[in-house]
């Protein structure tokens, strides 16, 4: 069973910006990563699915949706999965620890192993954002890399809360509800240990 670790922002080692899923209208799920400030768009819970493979998902607090890097051949990944599965939602995190940067994580999809990543502020990828998954790589040792990723334990948004919270016991579903803040140094210590395979 999937367990919530809790709320995190998942901040852009290169740019120091957070990951952004757009809420609402035609943009619904559309990433970006040009906000230096987190509320709502910019706050996630980190899923654990399988600690010991390093699977992890992403479910943004605003949309209600999972980050998902879909089957149509585009290098999209965008915040529109209606729930976990093995594939489009499921990320593999690998730890920044043998490169140096304790603190960073970088995510492969389970999908098609292409590493999550984000242009510069304000440099939209043809997704519509700054963020896609586009390549299949392995992580570089150096801190702006634009593969690498901060998650940094988040406390609830300064607005839009109420609404999400109304519907969370059935929007859960299967998931457990564990609101405790991120142990993210154990969750990157751990990865570090023992790789994935």
């Amino acid at each position: 069973m999937a367990t919530n670790l809790g709320m995190v922002g998942v901040v852009n080692n290169a740019s120091n910006c957070y990951l952004q899923s757009y809420s609402g209208g035609n943009n619904d799920g559309e990433t970006h990563c040009s906000n230096p400030h987190r509320n709502t768009e910019e706050t996630w819970f980190l899923i654990e699915i399988d600690k010991e493979r390093h699977l992890y998902s992403l479910l943004n607090f605003a949309n209600q949706k999972y980050l998902s890097k879909f089957t149509n051949g585009q290098p999209c990944a965008t915040a529109k999965g209606d729930q976990i599965t093995s594939t489009e939602t499921t990320w593999i995190l690998m730890s920044g620890v043998p490169f140096g940067l304790p603190n960073c994580v970088a995510f492969r999809s389970a999908f098609d192993r292409t590493v999550l990543g984000a242009n510069d502020p304000g440099s939209d990828s043809p997704c519509g954002g700054e963020v896609m998954a586009r390549d299949v790589v392995d992580p570089i040792n150096h801190a702006d890399w634009p593969g690498w990723w901060r998650i940094d334990p988040a406390d609830y948004p300064t607005t839009g809360g109420q609404d999400f919270w109304k519907g969370v016991g059935n929007f859960f579903g299967g998931v457990a509800v564990n609101l405790v803040e991120a142990a993210v140094v154990e969750i990157i210590a751990d990865i570090a240990a023992a790789p994935a395979s």
